[in-house]
């Protein structure tokens, strides 16, 4: 069975687990995601899952859309150019983590 992959686009909100610091100390962070994916239920999983190998749990995902939706919104260049190092054995690649800092 062939699987029919396309590029989708999403902003992944996060938390470290407990004892992890890769946020170095922030609340949380978002970042924008692209994943080559079957459907949208396929791109959350893949997202989760990389997050996960990173210690981060995935708060919310946000604008979860195929990238050609995305485009007529601007999307910014470099996840357009992460998108095109996307494989099947890497299909998940993250822009910038934007931190979440308390007041």
């Amino acid at each position: 069975m062939s699987i029919h992959n396309e590029v989708w686009a999403a902003v992944a909100h996060v938390k470290a687990k407990p004892g992890n610091e890769i946020l170095q100390g922030a609340t949380g962070a978002f970042t924008a995601v692209v994943v080559l994916a079957e459907d949208e239920q396929d791109a959350n999983a893949k997202i989760n899952t990389k997050l996960a190998t990173y210690d981060l749990n995935v708060e919310r995902l946000e604008d979860v859309g195929l990238l050609t939706q995305h485009e007529a919104i601007n999307l910014p260049t470099e996840l357009l150019t992460l998108a095109e190092t996307l494989t099947q054995e890497n299909p998940v690649a993250f822009g910038k983590f934007h931190l979440y800092r308390d007041s």
